[in-house]
């Protein structure tokens, strides 16, 4: 049954209008950068000064993409349960022998991978085929580091999005996740500058709300500039020490609120 589920998530976001409009999006882009660097080779560039442009016309495509990922993860995060309420499927699929976690994880679950399949085809594929058109090599190590120092901060995105579309209406909660990564970014880093210990010894009003922030939400716009450093070799501030495990159980605890919800909720 869980199989079952899993494969109808895949099916139902797989026909996302969303993943359709990022997919040709990224296509133009990519069909712009192949037009850009062979006019160049063509015109004015010898093979070396190409392969640079080239490397670095493809590292800006590779952060774009690192960048609109999340807002992919939040766009079907926010439909992922919400869309079965609005139809009032979720009524006959909860009626099957699965405890409700079940169903919100494998939802949560089959979102991440659609999520990570379309980051996988965009950097490695979209590489692969800039590659064999300009005949420029491509470099993918800062692509294959940022995609795995992301996968986890895009569960977390995942999480979130479906946590907020329980309470408003999609389009809201995307724009609210959007909202939130910017303050939570905001108030990791002001609290990065002070230092923690001194953050929680000179407590006040603005300190207290930069730390519910800080602590309560996942800090997924910090794990992008970590992975987006990667991409060019720049350097990145980041406490793994801190980011790491906050990151884990901050999932586990969304993911946990969500379930405790959807459990009490009359369907």
């Amino acid at each position: 049954m869980l199989k079952t589920l899993l494969i109808n998530t895949l099916l139902k976001e797989a026909r996302s209008r969303s993943l359709l409009f990022l997919g040709i999006f990224n296509i133009i882009i990519l069909l712009v950068m192949v037009t850009v660097v062979k006019l160049l080779g063509e015109n004015t560039l010898a093979q070396e000064g190409l392969s640079v442009v080239g490397g670095g016309v493809m590292g800006i495509y590779f952060l774009v993409i690192n960048w609109w990922i999340t807002i992919l993860a939040y766009l079907l995060g926010t439909s992922a349960i919400a869309s079965d309420l609005r139809s009032g499927i979720v009524s006959q699929l909860v009626s099957f022998p699965i405890p409700r976690w079940q169903y919100i994880l494998v939802r949560i679950v089959g979102v991440w991978i659609i999520v990570l399949g379309f980051y996988f085809v965009s950097n490695f594929l979209g590489g692969f085929a800039f590659s064999v058109i300009t005949g420029v090599e491509v470099s993918f190590g800062g692509a294959i580091v940022a995609f795995l120092i992301n996968l986890l901060p895009l569960l977390a995105a995942i999480t979130l999005a479906v946590f907020l579309s329980l309470y408003i209406q999609r389009i809201f909660a995307f724009v609210l996740c959007s909202f939130l990564s910017v303050i939570v970014q905001i108030s990791t880093s002001g609290i990065t500058k002070i230092g923690l210990e001194r953050a929680l010894s000179e407590f006040d009003l603005y300190k207290s709300i930069g730390l519910f922030f800080h602590f309560l939400f996942p800090h997924v716009s910090v794990w992008s500039n970590y992975a987006s450093s990667f991409i060019f070799g720049s350097e990145a501030s980041f406490n793994s020490m801190f980011e790491v495990p906050h990151l884990v159980v901050i999932t586990m605890v969304w993911i946990g609120l969500i379930s405790f919800i959807f459990k009490k909720k009359e369907l």
